[in-house]
């Protein structure tokens, strides 16, 4: 049912006295000046002659078909009359009135009078296509990261291709490839300290690292710039080779040979709980967000103690590269003078070439 307010129309003076009902009823008499008169039942048939008819104005009230309610001040709707019969049931008429109008029984009454637009499904299909971006697009801000993902993935093709079809590696493949080994660094092959974080043991060793380098990748990438971030990439993962290589000379390990991306995705791991820190804006977001990767950086610590085959000196002195490339790198986006830039930059070429003096590799 659909109901109107009306705005009161007597005054504070009491209403005509209602007609009485029966076959024909008759309009209220008119109420004292300024009040509304009443209105009468309506009949089933016309008014009784002498009665106002409806839809016609009472004395004192606005229109026919509303009432007063005296000192209450409010007002209330009659049912607006119908010419039309009922029905033999006694339900209310339902097809179109005299006016042209419907009565309230018409559902048609409550629709809109505006014509809904509908979309075929021809029209869905160009709208989403329409929306849909591209690749390049939808990874701008991963364009190093899938570019580092790709060398990864195309060396590890390599290595398996000349492993026969192996999937596990063998030592020497990786060591003809440009893992770290201290005897041949020493003997000045420094390279192998940028070619082992390109290369990986099996496929389980290489989809953790891809995993780990995609999933950060993006948000520093984003903040640092694509030149900047790749910077962070390898000072991480040299900084971690060396470490490494520092401990199998100077600490009388004995050599081994590593490879793999986690000294650069160490570095990175940090590198992105400094953001919490370092970052010139929405420093607060960041710290959220660097909470959380302090706590992935812990499993993975504790998880490199634990495994013996991990190299703890790589992945510990790829956290430090991330470290040390947070305080070198060029970044606009992280409040770090020039000044400490250029010393922080300075000292790391600086403990790079003490090592090499110190471990025979510029003897």
């Amino acid at each position: 049912m659909a109901y109107r307010v009306y705005e009161p129309v007597g005054g504070n003076g009491a209403s005509g006295a209602p007609g009485t009902s029966g076959v024909s009823g008759t309009a209220g008499g008119p109420g004292a000046p300024g009040t509304a008169g009443a209105p009468g039942a309506l009949g089933m048939g016309r008014a009784v002659p002498g009665a106002p008819a409806v839809g016609r104005a009472v004395p004192g009230a606005a229109d026919a078909g509303r009432g007063a309610c005296g000192a209450k001040g409010c007002a209330a709707s009659a049912a607006p009359h119908d010419p039309r019969p009922a029905s033999a049931d006694g339900r209310p008429p339902t097809g179109p009135s005299a006016g042209g109008g419907h009565s309230p029984a018409d559902p048609s009454a409550y629709q809109p009078t505006g014509t809904r637009q509908v979309i075929d499904d021809a029209q869905l299909k160009r709208m989403m296509g329409a929306d849909r971006q591209g690749f390049f697009h939808r990874n701008r801000f991963r364009v190093v990261t899938l570019a580092l993902i790709a060398l990864n993935v195309l060396a590890f093709a390599a290595e398996v291709l000349f492993s026969g079809m192996r999937f596990d590696i063998p030592t020497m493949v990786l060591v003809n490839m440009g893992a770290m080994y201290a005897p041949l660094v020493q003997a000045g092959e420094v390279w192998r300290l940028v070619t082992p974080m390109f290369l990986h043991m099996d496929v389980m060793h290489l989809a953790f690292n891809m995993v780990a380098l995609f999933s950060v990748g993006e948000v520093l990438e984003r903040v640092l710039g694509r030149g900047n971030f790749l910077l962070l990439y390898f000072i991480g993962g040299i900084t971690g080779n060396a470490v490494s290589f520092a401990a199998d000379v100077l600490l009388g390990g004995g050599p081994t040979v590593s490879a793999g991306a986690s000294t650069s995705v160490f570095g990175l791991f940090v590198a992105v709980a400094l953001l919490g820190v370092l970052h010139k804006g929405n420093r607060r977001m960041f710290a959220e967000y660097s909470k959380g990767m302090l706590g992935i950086i812990g499993v993975n610590v504790v998880y490199t103690l634990l495994v013996p085959s991990i190299s703890v000196s790589g992945h510990l002195g790829g956290a430090l590269g991330g470290l040390v490339a947070m305080f070198m790198v060029p970044a606009k986006n992280l409040c770090v003078p020039n000044a400490v830039r250029a010393v922080v930059a300075v000292l790391w070429v600086a403990a790079l070439a003490w090592l090499a003096v110190r471990t025979g590799v510029l003897a």
